[in-house]
């Protein structure tokens, strides 16, 4: 798998961010569950902070930006023939955030908020790791 890697040193620090954040969303998650604290904080951001930030054109907007990086790998693994199996797991995970994005709200997930900014970053560093691979 490291021959196919072009950029080592990025790869692996993208790498390293994605398993960051990956951690950051299940202590959030943890904590808002389990700590009162946690819990005041996060519903003082679902209410005063968080919706002004959230609106519908702007979840739209993140979800339509989520796309366009799936049809730019889609362009460049159509033209390489390569990296196939690195698109499919970057669309299933691009798919999987525009569901809950779409499909849920601050009512139903506590974390909404934190959800899609977890979705939006972790998807960003996916569509960059993949031009850190060989792809003639």
């Amino acid at each position: 798998m490291l021959k196919n890697i072009k950029y080592k040193k990025t790869h692996g620090l993208i790498t390293l961010l994605e398993v960051i954040l990956i951690v950051m969303i299940s202590g959030w998650y943890y904590y808002s569950e389990r700590k009162m604290g946690m819990i005041r904080h996060i519903m003082a951001k679902n209410v005063y902070k968080f919706p002004k930030y959230f609106t519908n054109t702007n979840i739209k907007l993140i979800v339509l930006a989520l796309s366009i990086m799936i049809l730019i790998q889609l362009f460049i693994v159509i033209r390489s023939k390569k990296h196939v199996e690195t698109f499919l797991v970057n669309l299933v995970l691009t798919g999987i955030g525009t569901y809950t994005i779409l499909a849920c709200n601050a009512d139903s997930i506590f974390i909404y908020y934190y959800w899609i900014i977890f979705f939006g970053l972790f998807n960003l560093l996916r569509f960059l790791q993949f031009f850190t691979l060989k792809m003639k």
